[in-house]
């Protein structure tokens, strides 16, 4: 098999929806659709669209957006509330924005420990604080508005593909 799929822990920024609907809004133009709110993968896709469209050198400064969804287990149908069913599939709807900035092979749940000996990925090193404020000094120079005050510094454990191809050269 040329890819496979391997857990990895990530460190960076997240921020809450309405931080990033504004953010979005503020780089590009959402499409009129003729409902009232829009989906939440609208403002995914925009901004998506947004980084593809920036020159090569620039889309490296701009970091990819992963959706963050609640991971509490809910209940599936009232009439299963007695039984106790409970569906521990994600919301519909993310509940933060994740800007990863660096990342590591995930090894064991101690690495998801803020306080334990993995310490270091739950907080933002050098290297992140500049990548951020590079962010933000990029976005505002594309006439969007991004308060890195509103942001997070987190972590969180994710599956990701990985090519095992060799480029041919």
């Amino acid at each position: 098999m040329d890819d496979d799929q391997e857990l990895f822990i990530l460190s960076g920024y997240s921020m809450i929806p309405r931080h990033f609907r504004r953010l979005v809004r503020s780089l590009c133009r959402i499409r009129r659709i003729k409902q009232r709110r829009h989906h939440f993968m609208d403002y995914v896709i925009a901004y998506d669209f947004w980084r593809r469209k920036l020159p090569k050198d620039v889309v490296e400064k701009v970091p990819e957006v992963i959706c963050a969804y609640p991971l509490t287990p809910r209940i599936v149908f009232a009439s299963d509330r007695e039984l106790g069913i409970y569906d521990d599939s994600p919301d519909e709807n993310p509940i933060r924005y994740f800007f990863f900035t660096r990342f590591v092979p995930f090894k064991d749940d101690t690495q998801l420990n803020p306080k334990g000996e993995h310490s270091s990925l739950w907080s933002p090193a050098d290297k992140d604080k500049a990548r951020l404020a590079e962010f933000e000094k990029l976005v505002q120079g594309y006439g969007g508005q991004l308060n890195s005050e509103e942001l997070e510094f987190e972590c969180c454990k994710r599956d990701m593909y990985v090519s095992k191809r060799r480029p041919r050269y």
